[in-house]
């Protein structure tokens, strides 16, 4: 008898049911992600990499934003800029009948293995081979051995098997750098 096992990594199925907490970004002419951090008064709190909405802020031009399974486009103000973490909170109106995951928080830890949402404008989840590993922890900042994020990626959250650690700013093709939560 032969059995076959759909394994999931632990990182990647948190990564799947946190795919709500993510938002596409078109600002100007780059593109990103960025994720929900919290909600208020019918407002979305999200942050991105600085990078990706700099362009936007220096034109006055506006953020656009797209949810998970929602092919709409929603507009997004750039509430504040901090660009020497690279770090920018959005903010925007949440969509008739729209929910996310609040108890999305994680704690990195060195050797914890990692995930993320988010490459080439789609809600990429990587698995196997694709996945990665914090290397170093170190200034608010999260140092990942891994190969699957490319441009476009910035923004995007980095998850672990409890949840969030950070956001992935920089990446050279082998590793990638993300903010700490903490500094977030």
């Amino acid at each position: 008898v032969f059995f076959v096992h759909n394994f999931v990594f632990a990182q990647t199925q948190r990564a799947l049911e946190l795919r709500q907490n993510v938002v596409s970004i078109d600002a100007e002419d780059q593109s990103g992600f960025g994720f929900i951090t919290g909600e208020r008064n019918g407002k979305l709190f999200m942050v991105t990499a600085a990078h990706v909405v700099e362009a936007a802020l220096e034109t006055d031009q506006k953020v656009n934003i797209k949810f998970f399974q929602d092919y709409n486009s929603y507009e997004a103000k750039i509430l504040r800029n901090y660009p020497n973490v690279d770090v920018a909170l959005l903010e925007a109106d949440k969509p008739s009948g729209f929910s996310w995951v609040a108890s999305s928080l994680g704690v990195a830890t060195n050797n914890a293995d990692v995930a993320f949402i988010g490459r080439e404008q789609s809600w990429y989840v990587p698995s196997g081979n694709a996945l990665g590993s914090i290397y170093n922890l170190q200034n608010n900042l999260i140092e990942v051995d891994i190969t699957s994020v490319m441009q476009g990626t910035s923004g995007a959250p980095l998850i672990v098997e409890s949840g969030i650690v950070g956001m992935i700013i920089q990446t050279d093709g082998i590793k990638a750098l993300a903010v700490d939560l903490n500094q977030l």
